[in-house]
C-alpha cells in the first residue's frame, strides 16, 4: 500500500492526455461507464498508459465514487502523469474520503438522490459482521479475497427469502490468528522437545556406563553412591 494520496497531487498539463485517451474510446463522456471500460481494458494489447488511465478510472468508479445515473467519474485522471506508480498511492485514505464525500452528499430520503459511494466497501463489512446460514465463509483479511460474486447473491437470496436484509444476526468481531506468534511458540517448544530428549539420551548413557563401572570395579564403594 502506497502513501501518496491520490486528491493530493497538483493538476497537470497531463489531463488533456489521459482524459483524451479515455474519452476517444468512447462516444461521449456520459457513455463512460465501469462496463464499458472493463470491455477496453480487455482489447488492450499492453500495459501502457491507455491501459494504466483506464484501470485507475475503473478502480476508482468500482471501489471509491462515480458520478449520478452510473457513469464514471475521470476528474482523476487530471492528477495523472505517465510516471505515476498506481502502487504509489493510499488506496485506504481515497476510499475512505469518498465515503465521507458521498455520504454528506447523499440524500437518503430523495427518490431522485442516489448514492455513488463505495458501495463494495459497505457490502463487504455488511457480509463480514452479518451471519448467513446458506454461506459458509473463512473469515480473514483482506475480506474481499474471501467473497466473490456467487456467495454475495447466495447471501442476498437467502436473506430475501428469511425477512430480508438486514435480518440476520451480527458476527462476533474477528480476531485475526497470529500466525508467527503460532510458528515461533511452535518452533520453540520443538527446540525444548529436542533437547529433553537429548539430555534423557544422556541420562541413559550416564546410567550405562556406571553400570559398568560398578560391574568392573565392584570394590570402588564410590561408584555405589
Amino acid at each position: 500500500m502506497g502513501i501518496i494520496n491520490i486528491n493530493s497531487l497538483k493538476v497537470t498539463p497531463a489531463k488533456d492526455k489521459t482524459v483524451d485517451l479515455c474519452s476517444v474510446q468512447f462516444k461521449s463522456e456520459n457513455d463512460i461507464r465501469p462496463k464499458g471500460v472493463q470491455r477496453a481494458i480487455k482489447r488492450l494489447k499492453d500495459v501502457g498508459l491507455l491501459f494504466k488511465v483506464n484501470f485507475l478510472v475503473l478502480i476508482c468508479n468500482t471501489l471509491g465514487q462515480s458520478k449520478s445515473m452510473g457513469t464514471c467519474d475521470v476528474s482523476m485522471l487530471s492528477r495523472v502523469l505517465e510516471d505515476l506508480d498506481l502502487s504509489d498511492i493510499d488506496w485506504c485514505s481515497y476510499v475512505l474520503e469518498c465515503l465521507k464525500n458521498t455520504k454528506h452528499a447523499w440524500n437518503s430520503i430523495s427518490d431522485t438522490s442516489y448514492y455513488v459511494g463505495p458501495i463494495v466497501l459497505l457490502m463487504l463489512i455488511y457480509l463480514e459482521h452479518v451471519s448467513c446460514d446458506a454461506v459458509t465463509i473463512d473469515r480473514g483479511r483482506p475480506v474481499i479475497c474471501f467473497w466473490d460474486v456467487e456467495t454475495i447473491c447466495l447471501h442476498e437470496e437467502y436473506e430475501i427469502r428469511n425477512g430480508g436484509i438486514g435480518s440476520g444476526e451480527l458476527q462476533d468481531p474477528y480476531i485475526p490468528r497470529d500466525d508467527n506468534a503460532e510458528n515461533v511458540n511452535s518452533e520453540y517448544l520443538s527446540t525444548i522437545e529436542s533437547t529433553l530428549n537429548k539430555l534423557v539420551e544422556d541420562n541413559h548413557m550416564l546410567a550405562s556406563k556406571l553400570v559398568e563401572a560398578i560391574e568392573r570395579n565392584p570394590l570402588v564403594c564410590h561408584f555405589n553412591e
